[in-house]
């Protein structure tokens, strides 16, 4: 498993759960990817799992959607508009729940495949021109 992000005081919870589980040759703990490697690193990956109790957009999500990897994050919040209908939803404190749907998406090749595919057609609406197209729209609402 790998977990990319920046260091903060959290990140120091998770080395010692990783160390408490004897779990440090499993997963690896990486962070200062440029935006090309980290688009390599979605694209490798059989899932993004992105369980987060924190309320931003989601644009990692959108990230791993355009690098045709399948999501699994949390049901709550403005993540189900980033992930779209293909995408799968949890209880981000539901280890079971969590658990579940990662072995659905790891052992399911047909859902991951269809997963794929639903996720790169619902992903085109946050291409720019149509974001730019629909600013545009709304401007001249406004005027």
């Amino acid at each position: 498993m790998i977990v990319i992000g920046k260091e903060t005081k959290y990140s120091d919870s998770i080395k010692k759960y990783i160390e408490e589980r004897g779990l440090q040759g499993r997963i690896q703990l990486l962070q200062g990817f440029t935006m090309e490697e980290l688009s390599t690193i979605y694209a490798m990956a059989e899932a993004f799992v992105y369980p987060s109790m924190y309320e931003g957009f989601g644009i990692p999500i959108i990230e791993a959607l355009y690098s045709g990897t399948p999501v699994i994050t949390t049901r709550s919040g403005v993540f189900p508009e980033a992930g779209g209908p293909s995408s799968l939803y949890v209880d981000p404190q539901n280890i079971e729940e969590l658990r579940h749907a990662i072995e659905k998406v790891l052992q399911d090749s047909s859902l991951r495949q269809k997963m794929i595919h639903d996720a790169l057609e619902y992903v085109q609406q946050f291409n720019d021109d149509k974001i730019a197209a629909q600013w545009n729209a709304l401007y001249h609402t406004l005027s």
